[in-house]
């Protein structure tokens, strides 16, 4: 779990699948561990700082004047 969701949520989420675990066989569990992590990191984890670089960053796909030309109409 990512450092900023295991300090808002890490002991309660370890708390339910620690009584999950009275319930659900291993691979159940894990597959409850996961879907908890998707929910509360949507976004997930980069895996370095270079991603966030390029995530805002427009890219031409190309315009009228033809593919990947990046012109000018």
């Amino acid at each position: 779990m990512p450092a900023e969701v295991e300090f808002e949520h890490g002991a309660a989420v370890e708390a339910r699948l620690v009584a999950e675990a009275r319930r659900f066989d291993p691979s159940v569990l894990a597959t409850l561990a996961r879907r908890v992590v998707a929910l509360l990191n949507p976004d997930g984890v980069l895996a370095d700082d270079a991603d966030t670089t390029g995530a805002a960053t427009p890219r031409c796909l190309g315009t009228v004047t033809g593919p990947g030309s990046c012109g000018r109409i």
